[in-house]
């Protein structure tokens, strides 16, 4: 599971160590460190800590062992995972109700990230392509059954990946 931690060190060396050594020392792999220099107040520097945690309830103990070493904790979190998918449509995409068809999507409780679409004249046959996240790729796979269902009945060429 991929955890973030946001804290606030002073801008001294040695600092940082005070907050990685308890990560790794409870079974946290870094994956990124930020430093976000622009948001400095004073000496007080925010850093930002993506790391790999085999199981979540480590998390506290992590965030006890760091405010231990006195270290101002922000936020500590899981990041959730998202799935991705791509969907192109083509066919008379507008012709048919766009806004229908990003409505029936929109049902599946998917997030839709991104809509692009090549249109040239409305007579004629358009592209839509639609970028959708969910938390499963269950969820994701029901959504393109919809897809496919709402694209065969308006007699759109579906494609997904």
């Amino acid at each position: 599971m991929i955890m973030r931690l946001e804290i606030e060190l002073l801008d001294e060396p040695g600092q940082l160590i005070k907050a990685l050594e308890p990560i790794s020392n409870l079974g946290g792999n870094i994956r990124e460190i930020a430093h976000l220099r622009d948001l400095k107040k004073g000496n007080k520097l925010p850093v930002i800590i993506t790391f790999d945690l085999e199981k979540e309830e480590e998390l506290e103990n992590i965030k006890q062992a760091i405010k231990k070493q006195s270290v101002h904790i922000v936020r500590a979190e899981p990041i959730k995972s998202t799935c991705k998918k791509t969907v192109i449509l083509v066919g008379h995409v507008f012709a048919t109700n766009i806004k229908d068809t990003i409505d029936r999507i929109l049902e599946t409780q998917v997030v839709v990230k991104e809509v692009t679409a090549r249109i040239k004249r409305p007579d004629e046959v358009s592209t839509v392509k639609f970028q959708i996240e969910a938390e499963t790729e269950d969820k994701l796979d029901e959504t393109v059954e919809i897809i496919k269902r709402v694209g065969a009945e308006k007699n759109l060429f579906v494609v997904w990946s």
